[in-house]
């Protein structure tokens, strides 16, 4: 099921359990909030994923022109078929792995996952593209006994979780500038208490951006002046003047 046009007013951080990366997704869901599992749309079929990074915590003039939907939570009931899936993955990827060893693939395995329905399995991989494309599927599917869909993982930066490596025109805090405008302003705390990714912080190393946070531990990584980065707790963190 592949996501529509963006017609949504939120941006959320999704985790997909057996996916190598995050998933930024558009929702119109307006009390969304961090621990809610979602059904992620995709082409294979809806999976199922958990919000980890809540809209509150992003700091952007727009969001992307477009981008796939969330649009409905899981139910109890589905919500309590992801253990099972995850584990059915699990022992498949065992196989799959060594399978790969064996044959010599110039591929890496980097994730797979069954969607929720459970009526196909998404397999998930690095290297050429072309590389194993024909083989990987049909030795799959017996093992997993559902038809197979490949999910190539081209080299790329993570916008949000990591901030990447910025072009060779740009320094650190252009970059910053340039994806999250409007930072160094105030705080800028969500309603969770969490401040928000490119937000300008001073700390006792001295200021710096926000490039992450995570959310369970309530600290931030802050990319520093100096080009150092450190881990803070968020009460900690104060505006950078």
């Amino acid at each position: 099921m592949a996501g529509g046009p963006l017609n949504q007013e939120f941006l959320v951080g999704v985790r997909i359990p057996g996916a190598g990366r995050l998933r930024f997704r558009g929702t119109a869901i307006e009390d969304i909030a961090l621990r809610d599992w979602v059904a992620v749309p995709s082409p294979a079929g809806e999976e199922p994923g958990q919000v980890v990074v809540a809209p509150q915590q992003f700091k952007l003039a727009k969001l992307p022109e477009r981008l796939p939907a969330v649009i409905r939570r899981l139910t109890p009931d589905e919500v309590e078929l992801v253990a099972t899936r995850v584990e059915r993955a699990r022992e498949v990827l065992d196989a799959v792995i060594a399978t790969v060893r064996e044959r010599r693939f110039p591929l890496f395995i980097t994730g797979l996952r069954f969607t929720l329905g459970g009526e196909a399995v998404i397999v998930s991989f690095r290297g050429p593209q072309g590389a194993g494309e024909g083989e990987l599927p049909r030795m799959v599917e017996p093992v997993a006994g559902v038809p197979v869909h490949l999910e190539h993982e081209a080299a790329g930066t993570n916008l949000f979780g990591s901030l990447g490596r910025p072009p060779a025109a740009l320094t650190f805090n252009e970059l910053l500038r340039d994806r999250f405008p409007g930072t160094g302003r105030d705080l800028a705390l969500a309603p969770e208490g969490l401040v928000r990714l490119g937000t300008r912080v001073r700390t006792d190393h001295g200021a710096g951006s926000v490039i992450s946070v995570a959310t369970r531990e309530r600290r931030a990584r802050v990319r520093l002046d100096s080009g150092e980065e450190v881990l803070v707790p968020v009460d900690d963190l104060s505006v950078a003047g």
